[in-house]
């Protein structure tokens, strides 16, 4: 099953895990750096999201997988409220180190996501989210989200502040609408 095939099939399976609360199914665009935009703050997060495939070890890294080693994830967020969403996260992985042939796992999660009021990191504000995992590995529970230009942005996992919020924003992997 090639990647494109894999992903459609992870987010297929994430719609069918996720229970719509209604709301808007499509991800606003943020070009000014705010973190805002009109309605309500769910508004913008809901959707479906997906990483790029990253390597976790490249060929030769790490003995117990000498071809390398690659996955990719998909996102679903649908909305039950103005600052309440239930998600369910697809991780595909790969043996190989650009997720291509056979996938070798996938790995679910699902739960509820509360949007938790604003952060200003630098000059972007973002929105303090909980992740609460249900069922499945456990999904990060306190995380910054930022869209800007169509693009999901997260928190770091480190460092973190006194209410265990990241204080800095992962810019170079961002998640992409399907």
């Amino acid at each position: 099953m090639n990647t494109r095939t894999s992903l459609l099939a992870c987010v297929s399976a994430a719609f069918l895990l996720v229970a719509c609360g209604g709301g808007s199914s499509s991800s606003s665009n943020d070009d000014n750096g705010s973190g805002t935009a009109p309605g309500e703050t769910a508004d913008k997060y809901a959707g479906s999201w997906r990483t790029e495939c990253r390597e976790d070890y490249a060929v030769g890294e790490n003995p117990a997988f000498p071809g390398g080693r690659s996955q990719f994830t998909g996102l679903v967020l649908a909305k039950t409220g103005a600052t309440a969403m239930n998600f369910a996260q697809n991780t595909a992985e790969y043996e190989t180190p650009d997720c291509s042939g056979p996938r070798t796992a996938l790995f679910t999660s699902r739960g509820t996501v509360t949007l938790d009021g604003g952060k200003r990191i630098g000059n972007v504000q973002t929105d303090r989210a909980t992740f609460t995992t249900t069922s499945g590995p456990v999904v990060i529970g306190k995380v910054l989200l930022w869209v800007n230009t169509g693009l999901l942005y997260k928190g770091t996992q480190a460092p973190r502040d006194a209410q265990g919020y990241p204080n800095q924003m992962e810019t170079n992997e961002p998640w992409s609408p399907i």
